[in-house]
């Protein structure tokens, strides 16, 4: 399993053109039309905002089989005012390599060696569709930005994601 998952990365880091730096790539698959990605875009963006002066770089992605409309996605953009890459995948090529599966889904990568650091939940504040908890208590994608910073990667756990299913 290692070793299709470092065949996958570096194939994955050949589409993306990863940098050799010692630092992350987040992808986030993203639907227009779910209800949990568009309520943790307020995470996303204060992620993004407290992480990107580190060289962490983020992209959403829509796993969508027909193209996500260039103006659809744009809307998304502004009116959640996300501040990153957004991008279509409507051959689903990314979308197989990294085996995603949910929206949103949330894949962390080393960009110096192509490694997978973290896969999950953005923060535990559903507990299924449908099913929101009244407050969220933890924030998977920003304990591990702040674990591999710390240098303690032993401590970042992988999660299973919740939201919608990407048709495939």
């Amino acid at each position: 399993m290692k070793y299709i998952l470092s065949i996958l990365l570096l194939t994955l880091g050949s589409t993306l053109n990863f940098a050799q730096t010692d630092s992350l790539k987040v992808i986030v698959f993203l639907s227009e039309t779910c209800p949990i990605c568009k309520s943790t875009t307020p995470e996303l963006r204060k992620l993004h905002d407290e992480f990107a002066s580190k060289g962490v770089e983020f992209m959403g992605v829509f796993p969508s089989q027909t193209a996500t409309n260039t103006s659809i996605r744009k809307a998304f953009a502004e009116k959640y005012k996300l501040p990153f890459l957004l991008t279509d995948d409507p051959l689903q090529t990314l979308t197989n390599q990294l085996s995603a599966q949910i929206t949103p889904e949330v894949f962390v990568i080393n960009k110096k060696n192509n490694q997978l650091i973290y896969r999950g939940l953005i923060d535990n504040s559903y507990i299924r569709v449908g099913k929101r908890r009244s407050i969220t208590t933890e924030f998977h994608l920003r304990n591990a930005l702040e674990q591999f910073f710390a240098g303690n990667l032993e401590q970042i756990k992988s999660t299973e994601a919740v939201g919608c299913i990407i048709q495939k």
